[in-house]
């Protein structure tokens, strides 16, 4: 993943990955723009979760956030990060970050989720 100026006419590498891994798409900005949200699956299985890494604008810091994750989406105008989890389908966390790290929150559903979405002004 690289970071284009426009501008400058330059790009600037935040996080390289290698095989067997790939990057399953589309890398999502927060809100603010200060991180990207970089999900991840393996080249050959494509259905199965890999890694969910959280980057800073700048690349200077990548951090694993889940090890397994399907579905992620930045909160809208916020900065949490919710994803499904990637063992168990009935499981939505939401990550808040904190000066520590990210805190968690665990919802758990009855249904598997297929998909999820933040509403607007939702707490």
């Amino acid at each position: 993943y690289a970071l284009l100026d426009k501008a400058k006419k330059q790009a600037r590498v935040l996080y390289q990955y290698e095989a067997p891994i790939a990057p399953r798409l589309p890398a999502l900005w927060s809100s603010d723009g200060s991180r990207l949200a970089l999900l991840f699956k393996q080249e050959l299985l494509i259905a199965e979760p890999l890694g969910l890494v959280v980057v800073d604008r700048e690349g200077q810091t990548a951090e694993t956030v889940a090890d397994k994750a399907y579905q992620t989406a930045w909160e809208p105008g916020g900065n949490r990060l919710a994803y499904v989890d990637g063992d168990d389908e009935r499981l939505l966390h939401i990550l808040t970050p904190t000066e520590e790290g990210w805190e968690k929150q665990t919802i758990e559903s009855q249904e598997y989720l297929q998909s999820f979405a933040w509403r607007t002004g939702s707490k």
